[in-house]
């Protein structure tokens, strides 16, 4: 056990310095130009810049350029509505309107259909209450018919008998005989008949 744990550093021991780094190599010295050279090289090196920076103002403007033209070209296609992003929102919209106006027709059409139904369910109801109307009078008026001629045939046959009855009367009788059924009515006409007959004699 201790062979085992003596070769390990104890806990809260100090860690062993590794060797120490080896200093940092010093840079390379540049070599000695002249000044001839360094001109030569200075102007090489503004002439890249330069030509850099004539290049980024060429692509620049080209860019802006051809910006430019395709705001031109994104206006008159506007204009004339030819522009793909305009195209394509109107097929979007047309698109929409047309199924609105697909919804709006089906709902117009079932609204149709219904008034439809409900009309014809109304002329229906009305005319078989004008018929039963119509059938309720015209039994009305049939028995109101049949009822004056039931009266007026009640009233020849009462006339008939009524006539029939005076006709059966015996003869009226004058002052002398027995006492008449009418009485007042025959002294009336008698008195007016005696009258009558002396008038005649004067």
């Amino acid at each position: 056990m201790s062979d085992n744990f003596a070769g390990k550093r104890k806990r809260g021991g100090k860690r062993e310095r590794g060797p120490p780094r080896a200093a940092n190599k010093e840079e390379a010295p540049l070599p000695d130009i002249t000044l001839e050279e360094y001109e030569q090289r200075k102007m090489e090196i503004l002439t890249r810049a330069v030509l850099s920076e004539n290049l980024y103002v060429k692509l620049r403007t080209q860019l802006r350029d051809n910006k430019l033209n395709e705001l031109q070209d994104y206006k008159a296609a506007i204009e004339t509505k030819t522009c793909p992003e305009y195209l394509a929102g109107k097929q979007e919209a047309d698109e929409v309107l047309k199924k609105k106006m697909d919804i709006n027709q089906a709902r117009y059409e079932l609204k149709m259909a219904q008034i439809k139904d409900e009309y014809e369910a109304e002329t229906d109801m009305a005319s078989r209450s004008y018929d039963d109307q119509y059938r309720y009078a015209k039994g009305r008026y049939i028995d109101f018919f049949k009822e004056l001629i039931a009266e007026k045939e009640r009233r020849e046959t009462d006339v008939g008998s009524l006539l029939g009855t005076l006709l059966a009367l015996p003869p009226l009788p004058n002052q002398t005989t027995e006492r008449p059924i009418f009485k007042d009515i025959v002294d009336g006409t008698y008195q007016r008949a005696q009258g009558r007959s002396r008038k005649a004699d004067r």
